[in-house]
């Protein structure tokens, strides 16, 4: 996920991102995939300050929409104001919840990053 930046307050545009995985068929592991979000439940996006303790409460947690087809692995946020109101620097990352009951998080290691950045 590349960096994103919104100013605080603003609800647009959505956030969308592609959530991949590595490719399974690639020996070196370093080709990336969309995930086929087929057999999602849910999807849940999640942003935490990047200066918050590990173990901190996310600051910005809402659903987000998977994109048609499914199987091109696309969710979009939908920022309200209140999402957007802290201005700082967020980690962020998706858990997908599966119809099976199993749970991932993208990306598997480390963050993505978004900058609420403060409006004049």
């Amino acid at each position: 996920m590349a960096k994103y930046t919104i100013k605080t307050e603003d609800t647009g545009p959505p956030l969308e991102v592609e959530l991949q995985e590595t490719d399974p068929a690639d020996p070196t592991g370093q080709r990336k995939i969309p995930i086929d979000l087929t057999n999602a439940a849910v999807v849940t996006f999640l942003a935490r300050t990047i200066t918050s303790p590990p173990g901190t409460e996310e600051q910005v947690e809402a659903s987000a929409t998977i994109v048609a087809p499914a199987t091109r692995g696309i969710v979009r946020v939908t920022w309200t104001a209140a999402m957007t109101k802290l201005a700082s620097e967020y980690n962020v990352e998706f858990k997908i919840l599966w119809k099976s009951g199993e749970l991932d998080s993208v990306p598997n290691e480390g963050y993505g990053q978004i900058n609420f950045q403060e409006t004049l």
